[in-house]
């Protein structure tokens, strides 16, 4: 049984330790107090519409393993 390591930022899913996610590469939505993680690409195209980047790549990583 996994664990939740966050939920994402726009649909609220659980991101799951040891999963892949996705983030943003503009720097300001990388910040330690709000990060934003998204579970799919859907989900972080739909935060780059809303937050109307310019220039931006959705970032794929692994969530940390407990």
């Amino acid at each position: 049984m996994s664990e939740t390591w966050v939920r994402c930022s726009i649909c609220g899913k659980e991101i799951k330790v040891g999963s892949a996610f996705y983030r943003c590469s503009v720097s300001g939505c990388n910040r330690k107090n709000a990060p934003f993680r998204f579970c799919s690409v859907d989900c972080w195209d739909a935060h780059v519409a809303d937050k109307n980047h310019r220039s931006s790549e959705c970032i794929e990583e692994v969530a940390p393993a407990r």
